[in-house]
C-alpha cells in the first residue's frame, strides 16, 4: 500500500505542483451486484472520509491530476427467509484521479480506488457474529464524481463507485460433498454524498 502511494505521487509530480490540499467526508449508500448470492439484497448505509491533493498549475489544463487517501465503510444487507445478514466492510486506500473543470464552480473527475480491507464484520439477525474472513483483502473500483463549489472554500460532491473485483471467493460443493470449482461473486456499487473543504486558506494563516 505504501508503494502505491509513493508511486502515484511520483507519477503526478511532473504534471504540475501540488497546491490544493483538501479534507472531505460524507455518507455512503452501497449495495452489490451478484450472480450466485441468494436472498434479497438491500443497501447498507456507511461513511467515508479522507485527504486530497490536487495540482493547480497543470501542464494539461483544464485537466488537473490528483490523489486521495481515503477510508471507507460500506457493505450490504442480505435477507434470507426474513432474516437479515448484515455485512460491513471497512477499507483504506488511495484514489488517483483526473479532474476536469468545464465551468467556474463545477468540476468532474474520473479515477480508480485501490483499497485494502481493514475489517469485515458480519451480523445475523440480532446475533453479532463478529469478524469474518470470507472476503478478499483488496478491492479495485472505478469512480466518477461531480462537484459544485457552494462557496470558497467549501464544495459539495456526489460520487459513484463501481467495483471491478469480486470480493467473495469460496468453494462450490455439490450434493455429494465433492469440490466442483471456485465461485467468485459480489461486486460493490456505492453512491456517496459529502463535503470537501480546501485547506489552503487555513494553512496559509499558520
Amino acid at each position: 500500500m505504501q508503494l502505491l502511494v509513493w508511486l502515484s505521487i511520483f507519477l503526478l509530480l511532473p504534471l504540475g505542483t501540488f497546491a490544493q490540499f483538501s479534507a472531505y467526508g460524507g455518507i455512503t449508500a452501497s449495495t452489490v451486484s451478484k450472480e450466485y448470492l441468494v436472498g434479497d439484497i438491500q443497501p447498507q448505509m456507511g461513511y467515508h472520509f479522507g485527504l486530497g491533493f490536487q495540482v493547480s498549475d497543470s501542464s494539461i489544463a483544464p485537466f488537473y491530476p490528483g490523489i486521495r487517501l481515503e477510508a471507507v465503510r460500506n457493505g450490504y444487507i442480505q435477507e434470507i427467509e426474513s432474516v437479515q445478514h448484515v455485512i460491513r466492510l471497512s477499507y483504506f486506500g488511495i484514489a488517483p484521479y483526473l479532474n476536469y473543470t468545464p465551468l467556474e464552480r463545477w468540476s468532474t473527475s474520473l479515477g480508480v480506488f485501490i483499497g485494502g480491507i481493514i475489517q469485515a464484520r458480519y451480523r445475523q439477525g440480532a446475533q453479532n457474529i463478529g469478524v469474518t474472513e470470507n472476503y478478499r483483502e483488496s478491492d479495485i473500483r472505478l469512480q466518477g464524481e461531480i462537484e459544485w463549489q457552494v462557496y470558497e472554500p467549501v464544495n459539495i460532491y456526489l460520487n459513484y463507485a463501481h467495483g471491478l473485483r469480486d470480493l467473495v471467493k469460496y468453494a462450490d460443493i455439490d450434493e455429494s460433498g465433492n469440490f466442483t470449482g471456485t465461485i467468485r461473486d459480489v461486486k460493490i456499487r456505492a453512491i456517496s454524498l459529502g463535503l470537501r473543504v480546501n485547506m489552503a486558506p487555513f494553512l496559509s494563516k499558520l
